[in-house]
């Protein structure tokens, strides 16, 4: 066997060793000959990383692991030589290995394709229920969700656009793309795109309306039955969609956006129309008992009040009582 092992190739021993087909004769020779120059200790690593990597390649099926390394080979143009000790042996085993590897580089960049590149991505729902919840997208913009709304986005956007579904009330803060168009479906009743900018979107289930506030930018707002009249809108204008129909107006509410900053603001505000804002932001029923034909009027401020110092400041600001029957806050005059 010693005499065989003499005659045999460099790479006769590494394929040997690798399918475990050898003496410890040969394991001896090849030890030998890995240690006597540092590209032969090289050249059998390099094999041995192909070899291991190429346990997934098609062509290996068969128990003969030599023929199926040499149909690798074949595969890429390479011939084994026919003579030990040839001088393009080693020219040749470099050639191979070069190709091999790029065979698994491309084989492994397949396997991602097909698992990142042409898998159509997830849908994510995001319910917020009883909590706000602020949300960052995976082009960077940020979405504010208002209590009680639903939301739905996909782990990554598409190449040429950007889609969300929206179903109650939320703050949009879009990453500008010129190329990626950003485009809101709010419960199939209207759509909202946009390149770039800010704006407080909410939508009403219950009827469909929809209304909408822009704080920079340029927003583009329209139903499905009006695409091809759509309506601009820039920084400072509101819309509202009522029963199909789109309106336009300077915005005029300084308290849309109360519901994510905390903050009221009221300057000499009707006193019925203090109570309507209460009861949208504590979520409790506000009333006034025993009107009069006075014009009663509020101006103040409340930074994140609790509810307890918002009706005590009232109380002493417009000298009115208060009193608590069931979920409703009822204020009366003295």
């Amino acid at each position: 066997m010693k005499k065989n092992s003499e005659h045999m190739t460099d790479e006769g021993r590494i394929v040997r060793f690798l399918t475990r087909d050898f003496t410890e004769s040969e394991k001896e020779d090849l030890e030998i000959w890995m240690n006597e120059d540092p590209e032969n200790r090289k050249s059998f690593e390099e094999t041995k990383k192909i070899w291991d990597h190429s346990a997934n390649i098609k062509d290996f099926q068969s128990n003969d692991k030599i023929e199926d390394w040499l149909k690798v080979k074949r595969r890429i143009n390479f011939e084994r030589s026919k003579y030990p000790g040839h001088p393009l042996l080693k020219e040749n085993m470099i050639r191979f290995l070069r190709a091999a590897a790029v065979i698994i580089i491309l084989l492994g960049i397949g396997i991602l394709a097909r698992q990142y590149i042409f898998r159509q991505p997830e849908m994510i729902l995001v319910s917020t229920g009883d909590f706000k919840k602020e949300i960052i997208l995976p082009d960077g913009s940020q979405v504010f969700l208002n209590k009680y709304s639903k939301f739905k986005y996909p782990e990554r956007f598409q190449k040429n656009r950007r889609q969300v579904d929206l179903t109650g009330e939320g703050y949009f803060d879009v990453t500008e793309d010129p190329d990626k168009l950003f485009r809101i479906n709010i419960n199939s009743h209207a759509i909202v795109e946009v390149l770039g900018t800010s704006f407080n979107l909410k939508s009403h289930s219950a009827d469909g309306s929809v209304d909408i506030h822009v704080i920079s930018g340029k927003v583009s707002f329209f139903t499905p039955d009006t695409k091809a009249n759509k309506t601009i809108l820039t920084k400072g204008e509101q819309a509202f969609l009522r029963k199909g129909a789109i309106s336009v107006t300077e915005s005029k509410d300084t308290n849309f956006l109360s519901w994510k900053t905390g903050i009221l603001n009221f300057n000499d505000e009707r006193i019925e129309n203090v109570l309507e804002e209460l009861t949208t932001f504590y979520n409790k029923k506000f009333k006034l008992k025993n009107t009069c034909e006075n014009d009663i009027r509020l101006t103040s401020r409340f930074d994140n009040q609790k509810l307890e110092s918002v009706l005590e400041e009232i109380k002493l600001v417009l000298k009115l009582d208060y009193t608590l029957d069931a979920d409703t806050i009822i204020f009366y005059f003295r």
